[in-house]
Order: C-alpha cells, then sequence, then structure tokens
C-alpha cells in the first residue's frame, strides 16, 4: 500500500448498498451498508490473514455521502442472474485517479467481496454510463476508453440484453 491515509481520507466513503432484495425482512436488510476508507483497510489487512478474515463495515451510510460527480451504480447478479444487491461505489475507489498511480489496492474489490460472502452473489457489475460521466467530470480519457472498450456481460446465447451497458469489471 501506499501512505497511511490521513483522518480525513480514513472516512471517505467508498461504497455502500442502496437497494437490498430482502427489504421486506427489515431483520437482513442490508441497506446503508458500506466502507469507509479505515473499513477498507482493515478488511485489506484482514484478507492478509489465512484465517479469520473480516469484511468490515458501517452499518450507517447514504448516498449523499458520496459526491455525485464521483458516484458510479453497481448491481450484484448470484450465478443464475438474479438480482442481488444495487448501490453507488466512489469512482476514485474504482478507477486510477489523476496524479496517482495504480497500485493494485482495488478498494471496490470489497463490493465483490461482500456480495460473495454474504448472499453468494458471483457478479458484480458496473454502469459504463455512469464511468463515460465521471471521465467526463474528471477529464480522464483513459476512463472513457475503459468504459467503451470494456468487454459486456453475455450468456450462451449472447449478450445479456438488460446488461448491455453495464461492466464486470473484477469478474
Amino acid at each position: 500500500m501506499t501512505d497511511k491515509p490521513d483522518a480525513d481520507q480514513q472516512r471517505e466513503v467508498g461504497w455502500l448498498i442502496t437497494k437490498d432484495p430482502s427489504e421486506d425482512n427489515y431483520a437482513s436488510n442490508r441497506q446503508g451498508w458500506g466502507q469507509l476508507r479505515v473499513h477498507a483497510d482493515e478488511t485489506e489487512a484482514s484478507y492478509e490473514r489465512i484465517i479469520a478474515r473480516t469484511i468490515f463495515m458501517d452499518k450507517s451510510l447514504t448516498e449523499h455521502m458520496i459526491p455525485e460527480e464521483a458516484r458510479v451504480c453497481w448491481r450484484a447478479f448470484s450465478d443464475d442472474m438474479d438480482p442481488g444487491y444495487e448501490g453507488i461505489v466512489n469512482v476514485a475507489w474504482l478507477m486510477v485517479m489523476p496524479g496517482e498511480e495504480a497500485t493494485g489496492d482495488d478498494l471496490a474489490y470489497n463490493i465483490d467481496r461482500f456480495c460473495m460472502e454474504d448472499r453468494g452473489d458471483i457478479y458484480v457489475l458496473y454502469s459504463r454510463e455512469d464511468i463515460l460521466k465521471c471521465a467526463q467530470s474528471f477529464n480522464q480519457p483513459t476512463w472513457e476508453r475503459f468504459a467503451k472498450g470494456h468487454p459486456i456481460m453475455n450468456d450462451e446465447k449472447g449478450v445479456i440484453a438488460e446488461l448491455a451497458d453495464w461492466l464486470p469489471i473484477y469478474g
């Protein structure tokens, strides 16, 4: 990892769940769950161990905590493509930000980890449109090239029509 983030960076909201398919069952509802930078760092340290791996979470996050110009929507699905959680991620957690080098510390990968551990969802897809919007907001032509050139989800019959604008980044 790079230098340890300062206190403000540790409070940065990286991602959260905005829709839970089990919304009707409040006891199992995960809406508002997500990670601050401090949780992502703790999770990464935990996953470096062989046993007692833990995904650290905050349970009271809201959409307004991620700047609108930095939001990328995501959706999770099971191996049968049954819908799972939906949410938003800060583009800074998903893409390499201006002036930074790629380090392999993909903070957004914790979305995939959580969805797999919590529900068994093996696909997490990110909105191509939102990545393109963020590319414009942050003047990042590399993000635009990435989003336009990234392969789309398909099955044996071809492209899954309703998912043509959603990208499988970590799959």
